[in-house]
């Protein structure tokens, strides 16, 4: 089903992340994970300000390293 909602084609089913755990998690900056949302690497949504990221395609970057 898509999302009328987002930027970008997610699954509903998809799992999200917020960027500071993100950044946490990746011990990367939040304004990094930013440039990567901005630079259409990551995909996410914004929920009431804040930014979620979506984990698989987290996994896809991670896969082309």
């Amino acid at each position: 089903m898509r999302n009328l909602f987002c930027k970008h084609d997610l699954e509903l089913n998809d799992e999200f992340v917020s960027v500071s755990t993100l950044s946490k998690t990746l011990s990367l900056s939040s304004r990094t994970i930013y440039r990567l949302i901005q630079k259409e690497k990551l995909k996410s949504i914004k929920v009431n300000g804040y930014h979620l990221v979506q984990l698989s395609s987290l996994e896809n970057i991670i896969e082309e390293v």
